[in-house]
């Protein structure tokens, strides 16, 4: 699971999804931020209802190395947003912009990286395409492009 290879001591913790945890709860979701070492797939499966009920801002780390490790791919999990309407816009933290891109120009950045090299990631944000916070996005996007 760990990009190094090292080996970290074993604890178990008690597993819940993200749809059992929010309806337990009777709680919306508007913005949920995802950073799990790989597992992203499984958490967006995991909450798949709520991304259909709720239409929540997703941000999330693809990191291709990790998703293969899990057994994912960065398509399926793309795939998970755009098959629901999202948008999506990769964050380049390096000189803080916000670009608006497909799942195919996001393939291409992830290609070389995608299974093995444990380094490279990107940052994702995922809108969906009928939410009040699109423009928002958009008007940053802009703003980069100057």
């Amino acid at each position: 699971m760990f990009g190094d290879g090292s080996e970290r001591p074993e604890i178990k913790v008690t597993v819940d999804t993200l749809d059992d945890m929010l309806e337990r709860e009777a709680a919306m979701a508007s913005l949920i931020k995802c950073d799990t070492q790989g597992s992203e797939y499984d958490i967006v499966l995991g909450g798949l209802k709520t991304l259909e009920r709720d239409r929540a801002v997703w941000l999330f780390e693809l990191w291709p190395a990790g998703l293969a490790q899990m057994g994912a791919s960065p398509r399926e999990l793309l795939g998970l947003f755009v098959d629901r309407d999202y948008l999506l816009f990769e964050v380049l933290d390096d000189d803080e912009r916000l670009l608006d891109v497909t799942t195919e120009e996001l393939m291409e950045v992830c290609a070389p990286h995608y299974p093995s090299d444990v380094d490279w990631f990107t940052n994702v944000l995922a809108i969906p395409r009928d939410s009040p916070r699109l423009e928002v996005a958009r008007r940053i996007v802009r703003d980069s492009r100057r």
